[in-house]
């Protein structure tokens, strides 16, 4: 078994990759959160396998399925993102939010979407800098 570790925010992940292609691509999106510290709590385990009859590799969670395909830019991104959201969603500690938001009269308003697009694309009614970016 070749493990990866990821540390960021207090936490760890271990990724689990057969091929050197697999651990090739884990290095060039988590160069930069490798080291760890004595008080990291470890969070998940992912398994980045590859499946020779289906010349594809598979992002797993345990005996779940939650990608695959060949290593390129979308294995990259989902992979980064299942990554980061178990590295940041720790329970009893808070929750990462992709999201926009506005401020007024001392008050907050979140606007969170699960799409990557519009949430700060819009005009505000009063000052300019009350939009958040």
């Amino acid at each position: 078994m070749n493990l990866f570790t990821v540390a960021f925010a207090g936490s760890t992940m271990t990724l689990n990759c057969e091929t050197a292609g697999a651990r090739e691509l884990l290095t060039l999106l988590f160069v930069d959160v490798t080291h760890q510290t004595g008080e990291d709590k470890h969070t998940h385990l992912l398994s980045l396998l590859y499946h020779k009859g289906q010349n594809e590799y598979q992002l797993r969670d345990g005996d779940s399925l939650l990608f695959r395909g060949h290593l390129g830019v979308q294995f990259a991104a989902y992979t980064y993102d299942t990554v980061i959201y178990h590295l940041l969603n720790r329970s009893g500690e808070g929750i990462a939010l992709h999201a926009g938001g506005v401020i007024c009269n001392d008050r907050v308003i979140i606007l969170p979407d699960c799409r990557r697009d519009a949430k700060t694309e819009f005009e505000p009614i009063s000052r300019p800098d009350s939009v958040l970016s």
